[in-house]
C-alpha cells in the first residue's frame, strides 16, 4: 500500500489525524503506524487495542488539488477481509474544520468521501466487531449441534461386542465378590446388578430425545456396567486385604490430615497475597493512575502540539504547563509502580507472615507481573513528553518567524535551519510513538 508520493505527505497533518482518532476515543494502543498484515505494508492499522484484531486500515496519499485518491494497491489477503480500508489525503478546502479528508472505495471501487463527524468512534466500531465475532461463533456452534443431531449411525460391531464383554465380566466379578465376602449368593441380586440396574438407568436417559438411539443406549449401558464392575472389584479387593487396609487406615488418616493442612495453608497464603495486591493497588497505584489519565486527557483536549491551535505565545505557554503536569503524573505513576513489591512485602509482614514467607509470596507476584516492561513504557512516555515540549519551545522561541499555511496544512518557517530542527523533532516524535506501541503490544501479549 505504499508508494512514492507518501514521502511528501505533511507530518503535521498526520499528527492532527492521530489527535482526531484520540478525540474519537481510539487509544494509542489501538493505533499502529507502518504496520504489516502478511506481506502487505500498511500506513496505519487500527485494532481493538487488546488482541490486535484489525478494525480498519488507513492508506495515506499525497494528491494535487484537482486530483482524487487512487484505489489502494493491496494484496488479496487484505482485499478479502471484512474491515474497511480508508484513504487519507490533505483537505482541498482550506477553510475546512480538519486539514485532512477521508475517502472509502466500496466493493465496486466507487469513491466515497467520508463525513468526518460521522466517522465511527472506537467503542462503536470495536463493539460491532465483537458482536459479529460472537454471531459467527454462535452460527458455528449451531451447525455443530445440528450435525450431532443428524448423526444417528447404528452402533458399531465393536460397541456391541464391548457391551457383551462388560456384562459377562460384570456377572463373573459379582459372583466372585459374593463368594469371597462370605455373603449368601442370590441369583436375583446378581441379575439385578448386571442387567436390571443398568437397564433402569438406560430407561431414565431415554426420557430425553437425544438418548433414544441404540448407539447412545449401549454406551449408557456399558458406562453403568463399568461402575458396577469397579464396585465389584472394590469388594474383592476388600475381602483379600481387609487386615492390611485396617492397619493402613491410621497412617492414611494422618497423611490426609497433613495434606489438608498444607492445602489450607496454601489457599490462605494465596488469598493473603491477593489482599495485599488489592490494598497496594488502592492505596498506591489508583491515585497516580487517575492523575495520569486526567493530565493526558487535558493535553489531548487542548490540541496537543498542533500549530494551528496557537494564536499567541500565551497559548504555547499554557500548553507547556499541561505537558509539565502530564510529565509529573507519568513520573509519579512510574515511582508508584516500582514501589509495589516493597508495599506488598510490608503488608504481608503486618499481616503476620514471617520475612521468608513474605519474600516468597512477593517473588510469586513478581513472576506474574511484567514490571520491567512497565518501567520501559513509562520511560518511553517520558521521552515522548520531552519531545513534545521541545517542539512547543521551538515554536515559542520562533514566534513571529513562522506561520501555519491552511492551503498546504504545513508550518512555514522563515529560517531553513528552523525547518530542519522542526522536521527532526517530528521524526523523533513518530519514532517514539512507534516504540511505545511496540512495548504496549508486548505488554498485552504477556498477559495472555
Amino acid at each position: 500500500m505504499r508508494n512514492d508520493n507518501k514521502h511528501d505527505f505533511p507530518l503535521a497533518i498526520q499528527a492532527d489525524f492521530i489527535s482526531f482518532l484520540q478525540f474519537r476515543g481510539y487509544p494509542m494502543t489501538s493505533i499502529f503506524r507502518n504496520a504489516k498484515i502478511g506481506d502487505c505494508q500498511l500506513d496505519y492499522l487500527i485494532t481493538n487495542g487488546v488482541d490486535t484484531q484489525p478494525l480498519l486500515v488507513i492508506d495515506v496519499q499525497q494528491v494535487e488539488n484537482n486530483e482524487t485518491p487512487n484505489l489502494p494497491q493491496i494484496n488479496q489477503e487484505i482485499s478479502d477481509s471484512t474491515y474497511p480500508i480508508y484513504t487519507l489525503i490533505p483537505n482541498k478546502d482550506i477553510h475546512g474544520k480538519y486539514p485532512f479528508s477521508l475517502y472509502l472505495f466500496d466493493k465496486k471501487e466507487n469513491l466515497q468521501e467520508i463525513d468526518l463527524e460521522l466517522f465511527p468512534n472506537f467503542e462503536a466500531l470495536s463493539t460491532n466487531k465483537q458482536a459479529l465475532s460472537s454471531q459467527e461463533s454462535a452460527l458455528q456452534k449451531q451447525e455443530m449441534s445440528n450435525q450431532k443431531k443428524t448423526d444417528q449411525q447404528k452402533p458399531s460391531i465393536w460397541l456391541q461386542l464391548l457391551t457383551v464383554v462388560v456384562a459377562s465380566l460384570n456377572l463373573l466379578l459379582i459372583v466372585v465378590a459374593y463368594t469371597l465376602s462370605g455373603s449368601e449368593l442370590k441369583l436375583g441380586a446378581v441379575f439385578g446388578n448386571t442387567v436390571i440396574f443398568p437397564l433402569i438407568i438406560v430407561g431414565f436417559f431415554s426420557l430425553f430425545k437425544r438418548f433414544r438411539n441404540t448407539k447412545s443406549q449401549l454406551k449408557i449401558f456399558v458406562g453403568v456396567s463399568l461402575i458396577v464392575l469397579f464396585s465389584s472389584i472394590s469388594i474383592i479387593y476388600s475381602a483379600y486385604h481387609d487386615r492390611q487396609e485396617k492397619r493402613e487406615v491410621g497412617e492414611l488418616t494422618v497423611d490426609l490430615a497433613d495434606k489438608s493442612i498444607q492445602k489450607n495453608s496454601s489457599v490462605q497464603k494465596k488469598r493473603l497475597l491477593q489482599a495485599a495486591v488489592s490494598e497496594v493497588m488502592n492505596t498506591t497505584i489508583r491515585g497516580p493512575l487517575k492523575e495520569y489519565h486526567a493530565s493526558s486527557s487535558a493535553v489531548i483536549n487542548a490540541g496537543g502540539i498542533a500549530p494551528k491551535t496557537f494564536t499567541s505565545t500565551e497559548d504555547i505557554q499554557q500548553r507547556l504547563k499541561l505537558f509539565e503536569r502530564f510529565e509529573k503524573a507519568n513520573d509519579k505513576l512510574d515511582t508508584a509502580s516500582q514501589s509495589q513489591a516493597q508495599k506488598i512485602h510490608e503488608y504481608l509482614l503486618l499481616s503476620g507472615e514471617n520475612p521468608e514467607s513474605a519474600e516468597q509470596l512477593v517473588q510469586t507476584w513478581k513472576r506474574s507481573t511484567p514490571l520491567t516492561l512497565a518501567k520501559k513504557i513509562r520511560e518511553v512516555e517520558h521521552r515522548l513528553i520531552k519531545t513534545n515540549q521541545s517542539i512547543l519551545k521551538l515554536l515559542f522561541s520562533q514566534w513571529g518567524e513562522w506561520s501555519y499555511d491552511s492551503t498546504s496544512q504545513q508550518v512555514l518557517f522563515n529560517s531553513e535551519n528552523t525547518v530542519n530542527q522542526y522536521n527532526l523533532l517530528m521524526e523523533a516524535l513518530f519514532s517514539i510513538i512507534d516504540e511505545q506501541q511496540s512495548l504496549q503490544k508486548e505488554m498485552f501479549n504477556s498477559r495472555k
